[in-house]
């Protein structure tokens, strides 16, 4: 933060109150001085503007009045002239006529004059004028000024002032003729010629068209210049073709404008009498500004001089201003440093600056003593004396008692935390010799169960290997009874096969004791017929004797048939008197093997259930041998960390006591 502060001090050193003091009212004289010159200038300014639009406007005013007046003595003499009885009367000649005629332009310097009959035409030289605007007014009875025109016998541009010729030369009766006269070419620019408000100024007169019909160069008359017309086409004629657009309307007025790159002003006003003719009188305005210009160059050596004479009143009042504070500015930077040895400032003048030097004194000495004594209260803190006070409370005004509040605060506070620090230090060495106990039996019950831990661990290895080994000889068992099942199950079909066979015997066997009971009928009939053949043998005598004898043996033959019928028959009523009796303990053998086959196949499903659960159980075993496992790491880090907790325990009851040591040593605020 100080070297900041230093920083921007010497920052701001760059620009001395001095450079400010002096910049500012060179400044503000500079400003004043231009705003007076300028004021000044422009009040003189204006009012010479006003005056030139008063005069000019009166100027221009008057030279209307003038050409009015010109202009209405040259109709004064065309209507006397309309009133000379001989021009009217037929009995003059035409050389009389011409007499008059010259007699009157001569008198009055005009060019030339005419007659003109009622049909328009000469009576001089027979031309015809019966076209000419003039010649038309002057039938009407109306004195009339043409506007300029090019002459038909000089070819010049001139004007023409007629008058009507009255009968017997009595006004306002009928018109029998008309006279006209030409002044010379120049003498309207002879009247604005005459109009001279300044050397560069001029006059010029414009007919109702805007065309210039008048002016010192005669070149714009006869090129007949219309202003109104070049506006058209160039933007640099707008503001003078406007002054005149209000001058060809009739209108007085005032204006300025621009010619090239100089600004000149106009006045302008109407010619009565006239159709529409206006006179403008212009010129430059500087032509009117040397008063002004001169009233400007005084203004600016006064300035001159002014800021020399304030540059130097300035110079001095900043070097009386700016040195004794850049004393004060250089003894305060010092303080700012740090430096309370150099030696103070002192000032012999009265006023605010004297004062602020004084003030800068006073300030040193109060904090070199306020420094001092914080010096002293520190230094006897750093050596364990809480117990110190101020060596002189009455240095600390003003803020600077929040100073030693704050020193005391300290000192209770440090003297509240060390006696607070004292006792936590009993509580800890009281508390860490009751740790290292158990922590030293919580080490050796830690190393009891690791070593309970595996042996446990070891046990249920065994119990895993063994209920592995069951698991796997369910396995088996579980297999051969479901090899031994599938036997049973072919053996059932066999003794269903035997089954069908000894019902196939039994079948066969009653089919023989029917064929039997057939060959007993067959045995019976042969005897019959044995006995009848012996009979008819006896009644043939010796004839039949040997038929008898082939009678008898078919007679004994079928007594041996028959009896052999009845052993057989009895053979087979035993043979399927057995068969019958195989039969049914085929049949219930069936029953028994299916009762068999069903319970093997129950024991088979608990077999394999066992099984599964074995291997179940195995795997549970062997997450709990791998639990049990984590369990010993855990107790054996436990057994470490109690050991590590019992070292630190000790070496921590060591420190704490070494801490009761050390807060001895203070001296306390009790």
């Amino acid at each position: 933060m100080g070297e900041k502060l230093s920083f921007k001090m010497n920052e701001e050193k760059k620009q001395t109150i001095r450079t400010k003091i002096l910049s500012k009212m060179l400044a503000t004289v500079l400003i004043s001085a231009f705003t007076v010159g300028l004021l000044g200038f422009v009040l003189n300014y204006t009012s010479t503007i006003k005056l030139l639009d008063q005069n000019m406007n009166e100027t221009a005013r008057i030279a209307a009045e003038r050409v009015e007046q010109e202009l209405l003595v040259y109709v004064n003499i065309a209507y006397e002239a309309g009133c000379i009885a001989d021009l009217a009367s037929e009995n003059v000649t035409v050389d009389e006529k011409r007499e008059i005629i010259d007699i009157k332009a001569k008198t009055h310097d005009f060019q030339r004059g005419n007659v003109l009959g009622l049909d328009g035409k000469s009576i001089f030289d027979g031309k015809d004028y019966t076209e000419r605007a003039y010649f038309q007014a002057a039938l009407k009875g109306k004195t009339y000024i043409s506007e300029p025109l090019i002459s038909k016998i000089t070819g010049a541009l001139t004007i023409i002032i007629a008058a009507p010729i009255w009968e017997n030369g009595i006004p306002d009766t009928n018109v029998v003729g008309v006279v006209y006269f030409v002044p010379v070419e120049s003498f309207l620019n002879d009247i604005v010629s005459a109009i001279k408000i300044s050397d560069g100024g001029s006059a010029y007169i414009l007919d109702s068209n805007g065309t210039i019909i008048a002016h010192e160069d005669m070149e714009k008359v006869m090129g007949e210049e219309n202003v109104i017309e070049k506006a058209k086409e160039s933007h640099s004629f707008k503001k003078l073709a406007k002054l005149e657009t209000e001058m060809i309307n009739g209108k007085s007025g005032f204006g300025s404008y621009r010619d090239g790159l100089k600004k000149k002003i106009l006045a302008y006003a109407p010619i009565n009498g006239t159709n529409g003719w206006s006179i403008g009188v212009t010129a430059p305005v500087m032509d009117f500004m040397g008063s002004t210009a001169v009233s400007l160059i005084f203004t600016i050596a006064v300035l001159a001089i002014a800021f020399a004479v304030a540059t130097k009143v300035t110079r001095r009042l900043a070097a009386e201003i700016g040195e004794p504070l850049t004393l004060c500015e250089e003894r305060f930077r010092k303080l700012a440093e740090g430096d309370l040895h150099s030696a103070a400032l002192t000032a012999s003048a009265d006023d605010e600056i004297g004062r602020l030097m004084n003030t800068s004194a006073v300030l040193q000495a109060d904090l070199t003593a306020v420094i001092s004594d914080i010096k002293y209260v520190l230094n006897e803190i750093s050596q364990g004396n809480f117990k110190v006070n101020s060596q002189d409370p009455s240095y600390y005004k003003g803020d600077y008692n929040e100073i030693i509040e704050a020193m005391n605060l300290l000192c209770d506070k440090m003297s509240e935390a060390l006696q607070k620090i004292d006792l936590v230090s009993d509580q800890v060495s009281a508390g860490a010799g009751q740790l290292a106990q158990g922590a030293q039996a919580l080490a050796e019950t830690s190393t009891e169960q690791a070593s309970a831990v595996q042996e446990l661990t070891a046990m249920i290895s065994d119990v895993s290997d063994i209920s592995e080994q069951n698991a796997e000889e369910a396995a088996g068992a579980c297999e051969r009874i479901l090899a031994a099942e599938k036997e049973a199950d072919k053996s059932k079909d066999n003794l269903s096969n035997l089954t069908e066979a000894m019902e196939g015997i039994r079948t066969t066997s009653l089919e023989i004791q029917n064929i039997i009971a057939s060959i007993e009928d067959i045995a019976s009939q042969t005897n019959l017929l044995a006995l009848n053949a012996s009979i008819e043998a006896a009644r043939a005598g010796e004839a039949g004797r040997g038929f008898a004898v082939v009678a008898d043996q078919i007679g004994k033959l079928a007594d041996d048939s028959a009896k052999s019928a009845v052993d057989t028959k009895k053979l087979l009523e035993k043979s399927i008197h057995e068969i019958q009796a195989g039969s049914e303990i085929t049949a219930r053998t069936v029953e028994a093997i299916k009762q068999v086959l069903a319970t093997m196949s129950e024991f088979g499903e608990v077999a394999k259930g066992s099984s599964e659960m074995s291997r179940k159980q195995a795997d549970m075993l062997m997450q709990v041998q791998q639990g049990i496992e984590q369990i010993s790491s855990s107790v054996q880090t436990n057994s470490a960390s109690a050991e590590e907790t019992s070292a630190t325990s000790e070496e921590l009851y060591a420190q704490a006591e070494n801490l009761k040591q050390l807060v001895n040593e203070f001296e306390l605020n009790v």
